[in-house]
């Protein structure tokens, strides 16, 4: 958008591919509704059910084939939801091929965002601007918790074995900066970023046929979607691994500036999963990523040249993105959709 302008989109995932967008949980979007779930599994559910539905309604779609992609939560939701459908694919007359998991939340807090929280600000503090008392004490905090030490000794090609647990994090709070891209410039952190322009303009509500006196809301408060917290197992425990070994395709990718879930969390995460027989990727990330001819991040290495895929999981780090990726590096978000699809052979 320019303004309150829609404007073309160059790279537009519409360009490669028919685009359903589901507005689950309930309340994000405009969806409304008592919450009944007590986890992502319910999500998941949820989400299978409504494609049952869709098919009621719109019949000339069955047999097509389906991929799912989400972001940041919905990496969850997305695990749980293709976990649900490959369970019960007799029932969905669609073909499930594969999922896209976006600066994706799929473990836990502690491995995701805790663990590599000091770390992360070290290496980017000419954008946090830690004083040095600030950031020696967080070093102080991170050294007695011993959490960089965990991510150096685990974050290993191929991992040393199971995860050990953790028991101490680092809670730390940064004022007026935004988190999901930290090269974004201070003072642009909207604290009313869910409510966007765009989808609350009448034109557009008349033409989704929406009741004017809804809001759009782009995220729900974690709070209003599982007031007791999320009963279900993070997506790595099991329904990741299962969906990555049934799908054709599987590609995590992972935004190096989104500082709301450094990408040395979700490289650890993948690192204590194990799917195909084998935990963790069992070789490093350090292959470049190339756009247009562009350098624009690295690939996990693979076995053979060429190949950036282990046991069926693609995972690509994307620089100079944030947590949108296809809004911070659109071109590079469009390649890693049209690989997904099969319509080319790498990113």
């Amino acid at each position: 958008m320019r303004g309150k302008t829609a404007v073309k989109n160059p790279n537009s995932w519409t360009r490669s591919s028919s685009m359903l967008y589901l507005d689950a949980p309930l309340n994000a979007g405009y969806s409304t509704g008592p919450v009944k779930q007590k986890g992502s599994a319910d999500i998941g559910t949820l989400v299978f059910h409504f494609l049952v539905s869709f098919l009621k309604v719109f019949p000339e779609m069955k047999g097509k084939n389906l991929y799912l992609a989400g972001q940041a939560y919905s990496g969850t939701y997305v695990s749980y939801a293709a976990d649900k459908i490959y369970a019960q694919q007799s029932m969905l007359a669609l073909k499930l091929q594969g999922t896209l998991l976006v600066n994706a939340f799929i473990s836990t807090a502690e491995l995701q965002q805790h663990i590599p929280a000091a770390s992360y600000v070290t290496k980017n503090n000419d954008v946090f601007q830690f004083d040095p008392k600030m950031l020696k004490d967080l070093q102080a905090t991170d050294n007695a918790c011993g959490l960089t030490e965990y991510l150096t000794q685990n974050l290993k090609y191929p991992p040393r074995g199971a995860l050990p647990p953790v028991t101490k994090m680092y809670h730390g709070t940064f004022e007026d900066f935004n988190l999901w891209n930290i090269h974004a410039k201070r003072g642009t952190s909207d604290p009313n970023y869910t409510k966007f322009t765009y989808p609350g303009q009448p034109e557009f509500q008349k033409a989704f046929h929406v009741d004017g006196a809804r809001r759009w809301h782009s995220c729900s408060n974690m709070d209003s979607v599982f007031p007791n917290g999320d009963a279900s197992p993070p997506a790595t425990s099991k329904v990741l691994p299962n969906v990555i070994e049934r799908s054709k395709r599987t590609v995590i990718a992972h935004g190096s500036l989104d500082g709301s879930l450094p990408v040395d969390g979700i490289k650890l995460a993948i690192q204590g999963m194990t799917w195909g027989g084998k935990q963790g990727f069992q070789t490093p990330i350090n292959s470049n990523f190339l756009v247009s001819g562009k350098p624009s991040g690295k690939f996990v290495s693979g076995h053979n040249p060429g190949d950036h895929t282990e046991r069926g999981l693609t995972f690509v780090e994307v620089t100079q993105s944030g947590s949108m990726m296809p809004q911070d590096q659109g071109e590079a978000a469009l390649a890693l959709l049209e690989f997904l699809l099969g319509h080319r052979p790498t990113p």
